[in-house]
C-alpha cells in the first residue's frame, strides 16, 4: 500500500497520554487516516486498540520498544509500505521510581529515554513525508537551568552532535552507578539530567537533519512537555505535590495534537521544547 492518506504513529500508545493522543488523532485526521498504536507489549497494545474500537476509534496496534532496535526497523518497514509518515509522536518512556535507588534504574532509564529516542528518530526520519511533524514527549524540566552550573556545559554545547550528548549520558550512568555523580556536580534526581539531555539531543538531531540536502520540505521536529498529568508515571510524584492539580490525559492530548497537526507552510516551532503551545527556551535563566 502506498497512498496519501494521513499516517500517524504514536509510541507508548497503550495508556495514559499516548492512548488519549491516539484517540484524539483519529478524531482529528478522520476515518481515512492510518493510525499506528505502538506499545512495548503487543498484547497491551491490542487491548488498548479494543478499548478505542469500542468508542468507534480505530487504530492498528504494533510492537514498539524504545530499547529494541528490531521493533524500530519493523515499524519503519510498515511505514514504508504506507508510503511514509506524517506524524510521529515518541511518547514511550521509562519513569524512574522514587522508592528505588538511582543506581538500580539509571541505566534502564537512559537506555530508553535518551538512547532509545535517538535511535527511533534516526530510524524513522527517512520515512518522513513533506510537512511531517515529529514530537518527542519530554519535560519542562529539560532546560539547562535545571542543572547545576558545573555540568551545564556538558549538555549545553550548541554545536554538539547527538552522539556526543549520548556519550555524556553514558558517562553519567557510570557516575551514578559508582556513586560519583554528586561529586561531579550532577543533581540527585536522575530524571533531570535525562530530560535535559533528551531536549539537547532533539536540538542536535534537528541541526543535523536540517543540513541534509535531500530532506523533505516543511518538516517540523520538536520536544514537547504536556505538563503534569494524572498518569501511572506521574502519580508517585504528584502524591507529594498537593498544590498541583494535574490534567487528565485527554486534556494533555489537546496541545500535543495542536503541535502535531500544524498546517503546511508553518515554519515554527522547530527544534524547540514546547509546552502549552509556547516555546520554553533551552537556555533560559542561564
Amino acid at each position: 500500500m502506498n497512498d496519501r492518506s494521513p499516517v500517524a504513529f504514536v509510541s507508548g500508545g497503550n495508556r495514559g497520554i499516548g492512548l488519549a493522543l491516539v484517540g484524539a488523532l483519529r478524531k482529528k485526521l478522520g476515518p481515512e487516516a492510518h493510525i499506528l498504536l505502538g506499545s512495548r507489549s503487543l498484547e497491551a497494545g491490542k487491548r488498548a486498540a479494543e478499548t478505542l474500537s469500542d468508542e468507534g476509534l480505530e487504530a492498528t496496534p504494533i510492537s514498539f520498544d524504545l530499547t529494541n532496535p528490531e521493533t524500530h526497523a519493523k515499524t519503519a518497514e510498515l511505514l514504508a509500505k504506507l508510503g511514509g509518515v506524517d506524524i510521529v509522536v515518541l511518547n514511550g518512556a521509562y519513569a524512574p521510581q522514587p522508592d528505588r535507588p538511582a543506581s538500580d534504574q539509571v541505566r534502564t532509564m537512559i537506555a530508553a529515554n535518551n538512547h532509545g529516542n535517538l535511535a527511533a528518530l534516526e530510524t524513522l526520519a527517512p520515512l518522513l513525508r513533506a510537512n511531517a511533524r515529529v514530537l518527542v514527549v519530554a519535560s519542562g524540566f529539560g532546560t539547562l537551568d535545571n542543572l547545576p552550573e558545573a555540568v551545564r556545559g556538558l549538555l549545553g554545547d550548541p554545536e554538539a552532535t547527538p552522539e556526543q550528548i549520548e556519550a555524556v549520558m553514558d558517562d553519567y550512568v557510570e557516575a551514578v552507578e559508582s556513586d560519583q555523580a554528586g561529586d561531579q556536580g550532577w543533581p540527585e534526581w536522575i530524571n533531570l539530567p535525562s530530560k535535559v539531555a533528551q531536549v539537547a539531543t532533539v536540538r542536535a538531531f534537528v541541526r543535523r537533519y536540517d543540513s541534509a540536502a535531500d530532506r523533505p520540505a516543511g518538516v517540523l521536529i520538536n520536544a514537547v512537555c504536556p505538563g503534569w498529568t494524572d498518569t501511572d508515571a506521574a502519580r508517585p510524584y504528584l502524591a507529594d505535590m498537593p498544590d498541583i492539580t494535574p490534567q487528565t490525559p485527554d486534556e494533555a492530548a489537546v496541545d500535543l495534537v495542536w503541535l502535531a497537526t500544524r498546517p503546511a507552510g508553518t515554519s515554527e516551532p522547530h527544534g524547540e521544547l514546547v509546552q502549552h503551545r509556547q516555546v520554553v527556551p533551552f537556555e533560559q535563566q542561564v
